[in-house]
């Protein structure tokens, strides 16, 4: 969910709540103890919408927190120098065992950049 789809259920649950005490006449009395079933659902769906809302608000804002707390100011790129060694490597053949009387084949050849594993940032 979006932040302003959870600003719309917060400003929804709001409203919600707020119209039986706004508009008493909407919501009359039905049950045996003077209770308003109408209002009951409207203060449940209410809270739920609420909740819903800032369920998803906390969520984003303990990740931005989290993001923040991470932040280091002195982290500076680094350039990585490659060894020579692996730089003068042009493919990899990858041969099965030669048997007597064969002459060797090669079953895959590969260029190293693909064998390589990659730097962790």
């Amino acid at each position: 969910m979006k932040v302003s789809h959870a600003l719309g259920f917060l400003a929804i649950g709001s409203v919600l709540g707020l119209i039986p005490q706004v508009a008493p006449g909407w919501c009359p009395p039905s049950g045996c103890a003077g209770t308003s079933t109408r209002e009951l659902w409207l203060h449940t769906m209410s809270w739920l919408q609420i909740g819903l809302a800032a369920s998803c608000l906390a969520r984003r804002g303990l990740s931005v927190l989290a993001s923040v707390m991470k932040y280091d100011p002195e982290r500076r790129s680094v350039a990585v120098k490659v060894p020579a060694a692996r730089m003068a490597i042009e493919s990899v053949a990858v041969t099965r065992p030669v048997l007597a009387g064969e002459h060797p084949r090669t079953i895959l050849s590969l260029p190293a950049g693909l064998l390589d594993q990659p730097r962790a940032a």
